[in-house]
């Protein structure tokens, strides 16, 4: 992804959405705001198979792999290790930068800042705690 405006611009839109994430997540008991930010992690995971659809098998396979990932850490982040769950957020921004030509140029710089926000804000939540 180059650095032109509007790829400037879906990076700002997805730290905005990540703040917002983070508050809704924030107003609920911990255990549900696990339970929220891990179904969030999952659900950006499955986003990538529907953008996978028109490329064949193969690469909605090889999604499936990244759901798969995203479901490991998040059941780590919901057994009481919300570590887990900021490490899946943060590690999630790769896979998206590996494998970004099965996903919308436009989403892979949405994807990229709203991940790395909402990591970075449940790692500190996980240290503090």
């Amino acid at each position: 992804m180059t650095a032109s405006a509007p790829g400037l611009g879906w990076l700002a839109l997805g730290g905005v959405l990540a703040a917002l994430y983070l508050a809704v997540g924030a107003r609920f008991t911990e255990r549900r705001a696990l339970a929220w930010w891990a179904t969030g992690l999952v659900v950006a995971a499955l986003l990538h198979v529907g953008f996978a659809l028109g490329d064949g098998v193969g690469a909605v396979l090889l999604q499936l792999v990244g759901v798969a990932g995203a479901a490991g850490f998040a059941r780590l982040g919901l057994s009481g290790r919300p570590g887990w769950l900021a490490a899946g957020w943060l590690l999630h921004p790769v896979w998206d930068l590996a494998l970004g030509g099965t996903s919308p140029a436009w989403y892979v710089g949405l994807c990229l800042s709203f991940d790395v926000v909402v990591g970075a804000a449940l790692y500190l939540r996980a240290v503090r705690r």
